[in-house]
Parts: C-alpha cells; structure tokens; sequence
C-alpha cells in the first residue's frame, strides 16, 4: 500500500524491536519479551532477583572489553544476591564456554549450594540470555534491558531425574533416548521450555529436528543451509556440540 512501511506488519505486536531497520519476524519479537518476563520471574531454583542478578552479569561479561582468563571471578555488585560461584559461572559461560570441564560443573555445583538442577537452571539462562544479547546488537540495534525483578520465591519443585550417560547434569528418564542438546535442560522444566519456544522461532521447532526437508515458511533457507550455518558457527566458537 502506498506511503506504508511494508516491514510495520511485522512489528505490530512485538513492540521490543519497533525501531529495527530490517524486518523481524513478529514471533522473534513476542518470544524475546517473553523470555525477559520469564528471566525477570521467580524460577525454579532461584529467585526473580538472583535470576536478573545472573543475566546481568552475563551481559556485563559479554560487554568486557578486557580478555580474561576463564577462571576470573568477578567482582559481585554491592549487595549482591548470588554467591562469587554464579558470577564467575557466567563470566566463564559468556566468554570462555569451550573451557568447561565436569570438575568444573561439579565444584560449581557445590559453591553454589543448591544442587544439580540449581546448576542447570542458570545454564539454560545463560545460553538463551547469550542469544537474546546478540541478536539485537546484530542488527545494528540496541539490545533490550532487563526488566525489574517480580516478587516471589522459587518453586522449588522438581521431576524425577536419573544420571545421563551423554551429559553432566542428570535429565528426566529415560536418559539417552534424546540427543544430549535435547535432554540437556530437562531437569528444570520451565527452563526446558523456554530453550525451545527461542530455539523455535531462532532456528527450528523441536518436533522438527527429525524432519530434514523442513524449511520455515517464506525462508531463503532450506534445512541443509541452515545447519551449514549452525555447524560453522558452532565450530568458530568451539561448541561442544
């Protein structure tokens, strides 16, 4: 229609990226402000406050201008909430992430003090906080702040889990049956959940990953592409998987 912006359509909805210069789709822009919500929220192991504590810090390790090795600790904000564990968790997830051994999970695991899936909680919050950080910055846009902690305590209520043969963390039975990505997360569901609601709309759905003539309605992508992507990008940054 003439004197309308062809790309407004795509951000109607999604308020979070109204000022891009390139069109996002509207379920990037839905799903990222639901993910700040959820971030913001009491999760399963860690209250709304430790949760934002810990992005913040991710985001601040992402932003260091200084190369430090991955055993740095930064100094935690006055009137921290999270033990030194978690903040040097995130520094070494944000910058150093290939680094990660099983001795390392295990003793920040007991640093932190609340158990496996307590560990895997703030994981998946840095993996999908890594990705919502760069995407805007991506695009030549700012990235989006974090919202105000909700009140609230932790659940703290979890599934049955049992020892993976192909990860760390313990899983939800049956262990194994899933690729160790897929399984990864499962110990804490909501996080689970939030994994890949972003994984859907940033890469491919769940229940798709087995399908490999799959290919995004209005993509220039076909699944060989986008995985020729994936792989090369996981190879530059030194993704275990």
């Amino acid at each position: 229609m003439d004197g309308v912006d062809p790309r407004s359509a795509e951000r109607e909805a999604g308020e979070l990226y109204r000022d891009s210069p390139w069109p996002i789709r509207r379920e990037i822009a839905v799903t990222h402000e639901a993910w700040l919500e959820h971030v913001a929220s009491p999760g399963t192991w860690w209250s709304g406050a430790e949760r934002v504590e810990f992005v913040g810090a991710l985001w601040a390790a992402l932003d260091d201008s200084d190369e430090r090795p991955p055993w740095h600790v930064p100094q935690p904000p006055h009137g921290a909430l999270l033990p030194a564990a978690a903040h040097a968790m995130a520094y070494r997830l944000a910058r150093h992430a290939h680094t990660a051994t099983a001795a390392w999970y295990e003793a920040t695991v007991d640093a932190l003090g609340r158990g496996p899936a307590a560990f895997v909680e703030l994981a998946a919050l840095a993996s999908t906080g890594c990705s919502v950080a760069a995407f805007g910055p991506a695009l030549g846009i700012e990235r989006p702040e974090l919202l105000a902690p909700r009140p609230g305590e932790p659940t703290r209520t979890a599934p049955p889990l049992v020892d993976a043969g192909m990860n760390w963390v313990p899983v939800v039975p049956p262990a194994d049956e899933r690729a160790a990505v897929v399984q990864a997360t499962s110990a804490v569901p909501a996080e689970f959940a939030m994994v890949w609601r972003l994984g859907g709309v940033q890469y491919m759905p769940l229940e798709e990953m087995v399908n490999l003539a799959w290919r995004r309605p209005g993509s220039p992508f076909d699944r060989r592409q986008l995985e020729l992507v994936a792989t090369r990008l996981s190879a530059e940054r030194e993704c275990f998987y």
